[in-house]
């Protein structure tokens, strides 16, 4: 976990919240027990596919499943009619939709609002805001449903991960069996470690990467060596923010302005320099697509949120070898928890076939794999049980015809298979970086913004206009720090601020 730093939660975990608030409803129709008009088929005149769940016979039905992904890959068809031969038992056609992470966002606010037919998507706290989405009636509470249509799913994540996904009394959203904790971090590109002789294991703040820069700089002109986009950014420390405006303080119980932060100040200065150094793209306030930079090895550093084999992972989705160095402790956040989840629209016309599909992502280990690495022997190979290899000739598969990299989005991520390059101790490194997790002060705290929508949204009009200049360093923050924050104070920014302590201040007598 779509973890957050501040930049990064700046950039991507609310970048959606307005666009949401003009959502007109999902439709469909919902009764007080959950399940839609529709419901399940009745076994007269339908076909003969047994309902695993007691119910009769299953009449034909198409499953339309969006996700965000660098590039809708060139074998998907392949892996839908593979997919849909896996769930013939269930009479499940499987349509994967893989939206570019720079069109997902509007793609499905388009699509729900408009009701098209959207059997399945992929959301989060930071892109496709799992928050906002169920505020406006868009996702369906499958709290009943899920533990008589998808038991295997249900007891997977029997616990921390379900009784800690609540939202407004229900679950609108299933998280993905994967990393409960999580940790901050860079990537840096391991060529260029060896090429230009760097040492990153020192790096324990921004400033620090500042002389590996200049030197990879001085080296070749021709690089920008940072990818710098709203989703990766280069934050000063861990700060919860809550809704794009307000920052817990760590010393400080209470939610304020982050750029009244001296730290965050201090930042963007220093990303001011990084700019003018040419260690930035020019043009990066505007792009947002790093995919073909990162494939042809021409990114140095990448900041995000690490896990066991997270560079191993992050190496095998686009075939360039990267390393991770952690710069916070292992922390477990609210947003963390709804880091990666998949939901059912309330415009879904069978939720009950949906989720006895999404129980095969809980308990199908074939299946989870097909989705996640491809067809063996095409996509991949097998070196042991559990051990793969991508198929030979596809350069780390980036050729193979299918590596959306999507292993953190599909179900139960313990189901998956290894890569060779992996530690094959990963998964248990995984549920030992679960147990250290220790909670944030104000884990649990869930914002809600109904009552400030209309201040909110002329926010979000002055953040679109000045916070990516800033944090990007294209402008001098000198002058650009304090016409933002006057631009927000006219928004009505304080009036956001104080309903988040007034909620932050129930939540914290109700504990």
């Amino acid at each position: 976990m779509k973890k957050r730093s501040i930049l990064r939660f700046i950039g991507l975990c609310m970048a959606g919240v307005m666009a949401l608030v003009s959502l007109n409803g999902c439709g469909g129709t919902v009764s007080q027990s959950g399940e839609t008009g529709s419901g399940m088929a009745s076994s007269e005149g339908m076909g003969n596919k047994t309902d695993s769940s007691g119910g009769g016979t299953l009449e034909p039905y198409t499953i339309n499943w969006y996700m965000p992904s660098s590039g809708e890959p060139a074998d998907i068809d392949k892996i839908n009619a593979k997919a849909t031969e896996m769930l013939k038992d269930l009479n499940i056609t499987l349509n994967l939709n893989f939206i570019d992470w720079g069109s997902y966002e509007q793609k499905m606010q388009n699509s729900i609002a408009s009701n098209e037919k959207v059997d399945l998507m992929w959301t989060s706290s930071w892109l496709a805001n799992v928050y906002d989405y169920t505020r406006q009636g868009a996702f369906l509470d499958i709290s009943d449903l899920a533990p008589k249509y998808a038991p295997d799913m249900a007891a997977t994540l029997k616990g921390e991960f379900w009784d800690g996904t609540v939202l407004n009394g229900g679950h609108y959203a299933v998280p993905v069996n994967k990393e409960k904790s999580a940790q901050k971090g860079w990537l840096f590109n391991k060529k260029m470690i060896d090429e230009y002789g760097l040492d990153v294991s020192k790096v324990k703040s921004a400033e620090d990467i500042t002389p590996l820069l200049e030197k990879i700089k001085a080296a070749d002109p021709t690089l920008t060596p940072v990818e710098m986009t709203s989703g990766n950014s280069i934050p000063a420390q861990q700060w919860p923010i809550v809704n794009n405006y307000c920052v817990l303080l760590p010393n400080d119980d209470a939610y304020t302005l982050y750029i009244d932060n001296p730290e965050w100040q201090s930042l963007v200065k220093l990303m001011r320099q990084w700019y003018q150094a040419g260690y930035i793209k020019q043009d990066a306030v505007t792009n947002t697509d790093y995919t073909a930079e990162e494939k042809a090895g021409r990114i140095f550093m990448v900041e995000t949120t690490l896990k066991p084999g997270k560079a191993e992972e992050y190496s095998g989705s686009i075939g360039v070898d990267f390393v991770q160095v952690p710069y916070t402790p292992t922390y477990i956040s609210t947003a963390d928890m709804f880091g990666s989840m998949n939901a059912i629209p309330a415009s879904c016309e069978n939720p009950e076939r949906v989720l006895m599909f999404m129980n095969r992502l809980y308990s199908d280990k074939a299946l989870v794999n097909l989705l996640v690495y491809g067809i063996e022997g095409t996509h991949y190979t097998k070196v042991s049980d559990n051990i793969i290899d991508f198929a030979a000739g596809t350069d780390d598969g980036a050729k193979s015809g299918y590596n959306p990299g999507d292993n953190w989005m599909v179900g139960d991520q313990f189901l998956d298979y290894l890569l060779k390059s992996e530690d094959p101790e990963k998964w248990d490194k995984f549920k030992a970086f679960n147990d250290e997790g220790v909670a944030v002060r104000d884990f649990g705290f869930v914002f809600d913004a109904s009552a400030v929508k209309n201040e909110l949204a002329a926010c979000e009009n002055v953040r679109a206009a000045y916070e990516n200049a800033i944090q990007f360093g294209a402008v001098d923050p000198d002058t650009a720090i304090p016409e933002y924050r006057n631009k927000l104070m006219e928004a009505g920014v304080q009036k956001v601020i104080d309903e988040t302590n007034r909620q932050y201040a129930e939540f914290k007598s109700s504990k």
